[in-house]
């Protein structure tokens, strides 16, 4: 398997050589994405007459609609990118077990939602350096904190947990939904009812308060107290899909499969 994971890692880093232009679009798109979210958080706390802290940057970025709309959909797409001849059916001859495709795609999720939610990590710590006031001020009411907690605050929130939090929750929810995606797509082979069935869940989850962001979410309100124990929640599900596309690629047929 080590054989196997050493030759997928250099086939990743090759097709990002190989496309300088799907590269460069990410790494342009994201900060540009990010900073217009922040903006409305920044234009809405002015109106409000609350002042934004270092902390409240990591937070505000790790809302549903934000997560889906862009961290996901980013993410996916890149998946979609790496994973595009996996179905080629010269590809699927030549490989003698299927089930490393479905291990090989999952690995790439791994791969990508690492990458992304570092990138994305490093973009807002630089957004709050240049624009905070304050490292962290949810003990007072005059904040978002308290804003979003009908006026409770906290002195037992520490920056480190908040920064760490906020980037390991990122990158479970972002390697869940790509590896759901993977199913869907083994299941459906079309990445339209793919994208239509993520697209379900991302609006479930935000505002249907069904899913990953509101059992395992970093908003404001899951910090009276924090309990690190419920991103097990992701980690068992992200098993969970793995294992049963696993599973189901035993049984795949590929008829429709492109030449």
């Amino acid at each position: 398997m080590m054989k196997h994971i050493k030759a997928w890692t250099g086939e990743f880093f090759l097709f990002f050589k190989d496309n300088p232009i799907i590269l460069a679009l990410y790494i342009i798109a994201m900060p540009l994405l990010t900073l217009a979210w922040i903006q409305s958080f920044v234009v809405y706390a002015k109106r409000a007459l609350v002042p934004i802290c270092f902390v409240d940057y990591f937070i505000i970025t790790k809302d549903g609609f934000f997560i889906y709309m862009v961290v996901v959909l980013m993410s996916i797409l890149l998946c979609a990118f790496l994973n595009k001849n996996d179905f080629n059916i010269n590809r699927i001859i030549r490989q003698k077990d299927v089930r490393k495709i479905w291990i090989k795609q999952t690995y790439f999720s791994i791969l990508v939602s690492f990458s992304v939610s570092a990138y994305q990590l490093i973009i807002v710590s630089i957004i709050g350096i240049l624009n905070y006031t304050v490292l962290i001020n949810f003990n007072q009411k005059q904040s978002l904190f308290g804003l979003f907690n009908d006026g409770s605050t906290t002195n037992k929130v520490v920056i480190p947990m908040v920064v760490i939090a906020s980037f390991v929750f990122c990158f479970l929810a972002v390697a869940l939904m790509n590896i759901i995606y993977q199913l869907l797509k083994w299941v459906s082979n079309h990445d339209f009812i793919c994208l239509i069935a993520l697209i379900l869940i991302g609006f479930l989850d935000s505002y249907g308060g069904v899913g990953i962001i509101n059992l395992a979410g970093v908003s404001y309100g899951k910090w009276l107290p924090y309990r690190p124990i419920t991103l097990l929640i992701p980690i068992l599900v992200i098993v969970a899909v793995y294992v049963i596309g696993l599973k189901y690629s035993e049984h795949k047929e590929f008829l429709n499969a492109k030449s």
